[in-house]
């Protein structure tokens, strides 16, 4: 998943996505209501490591998940 995005992944399926993904592992939409202080800072931080903000902010999420769940 490190060579390609999942979203271009999940477009050049088309009509096979379904097929392909699990529709657990497959992109939803989330809307986060954040300080306006604190919107810049997921751009900063994608442009530095080269990566989406939707990248790196999924990445982040699966990261508190993990070190939440037992």
């Amino acid at each position: 998943m490190d060579f390609c995005p999942q979203e271009a992944i999940e477009s050049a399926l088309g009509a096979y996505l379904a097929d392909a993904i699990p529709e657990l592992l497959r992109l939803a939409d989330l809307e986060v209501r954040i300080p306006r202080l604190e919107g810049p800072g997921p751009g900063r931080l994608a442009d530095r490591h080269g990566k989406s903000v939707d990248t790196v902010l999924a990445r982040e999420l699966l990261d508190v998940v993990y070190t939440h769940s037992e």
